[in-house]
């Protein structure tokens, strides 16, 4: 699995950094209300994909998995929690997630050696637009702050993120894809989990919650998009700064 030392350093501090974030209390797995947690634990997991190899990729989500799975067994509390002591839901997506994430960036990889780095930046541009009104409409329903201020605050923080995006990529427009694979890997990864916990526990949804399809919404609005932008603002520079000190 390893043909060096320097992989097996490599995936051993990456593994290192997922299972401190997930056994820490709110440092990986960060409550923002009692039942929902958002992770930045895919952060370093997709920071490993882009540098390292398929069967490796799919060992840093073996762990990404194994982390959820103690967490929950350490200090699961609601059902949703309680739900990821179930190895379908805490580990088969994680290394579904690594897996994707892997593949997605290689072939992103080959295609912006045939397009303009521009594609990959607008690419971001519109999944980040989606994910903000996705946010907006949903912080409409919660919040009583007139829909004006939302939205201009919605609009201003799509502004800072893209003029973050672009000044990373502006001068590394090679590895423009990078921030594309991210952001689309961590929202794939939003979803696995979601058709993980539907799949395999669907009698809370119901019960506790009122149907899954406004849990998943809800959940897609707010963790999922955040989640993403957070992935793209983090990896994009830690990935390409990696790139070029290993080169």
């Amino acid at each position: 699995m390893f043909k060096n030392t320097k992989e097996l350093i490599i995936v051993s501090m990456i593994s290192a950094i997922i299972f401190m974030l997930s056994l820490i209390p709110n440092l990986g797995f960060i409550t923002l209300f009692p039942g929902i947690s958002i992770t930045i634990i895919h952060i370093p997991v997709l920071v490993g994909v882009m540098i390292v190899s398929r069967r490796q990729s799919l060992l840093l989500g073996l762990v990404f998995g194994l982390g959820s799975l103690f967490a929950a067994l350490m200090r699961a509390v609601s059902p949703i929690e309680l739900a990821f002591i179930n190895p379908l839901i805490s580990v088969l997506p994680r290394i579904l997630f690594a897996w994707f994430a892997y593949e997605i960036f290689h072939i992103l990889s080959a295609i912006s050696t045939k397009v303009s780095p521009v594609v990959s930046i607008w690419f971001v541009r519109m999944i980040l637009a989606f994910g903000l009104y996705l946010l907006g409409t949903y912080l409409l329903t919660l919040v009583s702050l007139s829909p004006i201020i939302i939205w201009v605050l919605i609009g201003l923080f799509y502004l800072l993120l893209i003029m973050i995006t672009i000044r990373y990529v502006r001068h590394n427009k090679a590895q423009a894809f990078i921030a594309s694979t991210a952001l689309l890997s961590t929202l794939i990864h939003t979803i696995l989990v979601l058709t993980a916990l539907v799949l395999v526990r669907p009698e809370f949804f119901n019960t506790t919650f009122g149907g899954a399809v406004d849990l998943i919404y809800s959940i897609m609005a707010t963790n999922g998009v955040l989640e993403a932008i957070a992935a793209t603002v983090i990896v994009t520079p830690i990935v390409i700064t990696l790139k070029e000190v290993t080169q």
